[in-house]
């Protein structure tokens, strides 16, 4: 499936642009129709579809997760072709990757903050069975 400018996903999410690629597949900003909000929707072509499957229920399972520096997902799900889409929190944000190749030096207690914060999420995470497969400098949002 291609995403393009407008279309609705799910029958709830309007998308609105491209906002960035990844090792998933493409990121883009959308609407949800109910509640009215911004969220980012990642369309994920880049694996096998019963990988795909397999990650989307475990992403869908993930909703149960509200740790304060864990993005909210919102819904997940799959297409005929078999990619798939997981909608979540928008967060305008920079990756920990980007804050780093600008050679920005991180403060001890702002790298502690940082380690604590992604330990209680990762607690939260695993105390409900779910791993998350990809903790890397790329992934982690700083907002």
């Amino acid at each position: 499936m291609t995403f393009t400018r407008g279309q609705l996903i799910a029958d709830r999410f309007r998308l609105i642009n491209p906002i960035g690629r990844g090792s998933l597949g493409d990121l883009w900003r959308a609407v949800d129709r109910v509640p009215d909000r911004q969220v980012a929707i990642r369309h994920v072509t880049r694996f096998d579809p019963v990988i795909a499957r397999r990650m989307v229920s475990e992403v869908d399972a993930s909703r149960a997760l509200h740790e304060r520096c864990v993005a909210r997902v919102h819904r997940a799900g799959m297409f005929d072709d078999g990619s798939a889409f997981i909608a979540t929190e928008l967060l305008l944000s920079e990756s920990l990757d980007e804050l780093l190749s600008r050679r920005v030096r991180v403060s001890p207690g702002g790298a502690l903050g940082l380690v604590a914060d992604l330990a209680a999420a990762l607690m939260q995470a695993h105390e409900r069975r779910l791993a998350h497969a990809a903790i890397t400098s790329r992934a982690i949002l700083l907002h």
